[in-house]
């Protein structure tokens, strides 16, 4: 097939592991960026796209139907991720995680926002911790600059109700098997047995 006039082909990465010796040195802004980076690329790549697409036809959601969209890549991540520790910061870029079905939360993470981004589903990072009191801290990307004196614990994502202009969002926890859209692993007792996250909180859902 011949490409159109004026197209420019798409230049498709082999799936890569970058380790982030800099990682301790940079501000959560600058790590936020990265990663979102990392997951807008991997969304634009077609086989991101075509594994998404397949997932949604598997699950019989409906077109518009945007929050089963959401809930059916969540659920694939979660059942087809499984959850390993690292040695030192090494990011996973999305099509890595889908060969070796495994990773971290920020590989789950970056995985589930490729996702979203491969379908116009708008997407947040989220970053759950504790400050320098033991307090439980969250911050959600876009919501003004990252706090500091937090020693953060975990990453996941909120995602947005409508492709273009969302009026609401929702949380999205990848590393959680069963977790519903909507679920909170930062008021939850689960946190308890999830690695940095002991003793978050209570259990609730919502919205943000």
């Amino acid at each position: 097939m011949r490409p159109p006039p004026g197209a420019v082909p798409v230049n498709l990465d082999p799936p890569r592991v970058f380790h982030l010796p800099n990682w301790g040195r940079m501000s959560e802004d600058e790590r936020i960026k990265l990663l979102r980076d990392v997951s807008t690329r991997a969304g634009r790549d077609p086989r991101i796209r075509e594994v998404a697409f397949t997932i949604l036809a598997a699950a019989g959601t409906a077109q518009r139907d945007y929050r089963a969209q959401a809930a059916a890549l969540l659920a694939w991540v979660q059942a087809n991720i499984r959850y390993l520790n690292e040695p030192g910061e090494v990011l996973q870029d999305p099509l890595y995680t889908l060969k070796v079905r495994a990773g971290d939360c920020d590989d789950s993470a970056l995985l589930l926002a490729a996702f979203a981004e491969s379908v116009r589903l708008p997407w947040r990072f989220v970053l759950a911790g504790k400050g320098s009191g033991g307090e439980k801290v969250r911050w959600i990307e876009g919501r003004g600059p990252g706090p500091r004196d937090v020693r953060w614990g975990h990453i996941y994502l909120a995602i947005g109700n409508h492709p273009f202009r969302p009026t609401g969002w929702i949380f999205a926890e990848p590393t959680v098997r069963d977790a519903p859209l909507g679920w909170d692993v930062f008021h939850s007792r689960t946190a308890a047995g999830l690695p940095g996250l002991s003793g978050l909180g209570d259990s609730a859902k919502f919205s943000i």
